[in-house]
């Protein structure tokens, strides 16, 4: 599985997952809810596809 494709499922997960803690903590403020998810999903998407990219496929 190419590595773009890995990182965007941890990233959608990792997004939900933070979507649904942050919905829960601040009582559901929907702008800033999706704000700090989309931020955070951004972030693991481009750290993860670097590092997955730096493993070898062979």
């Amino acid at each position: 599985m190419p590595p773009v494709l890995v990182a965007l499922f941890l990233a959608l997960g990792v997004s939900g997952w933070v979507y649904s803690k942050i919905t829960r903590r601040t009582g559901g403020i929907t702008q800033h809810d999706i704000i700090v998810t989309a931020v955070v999903g951004i972030l693991v998407f481009f750290i993860s596809w670097t590092l997955f990219s730096m493993i070898p496929t062979n």
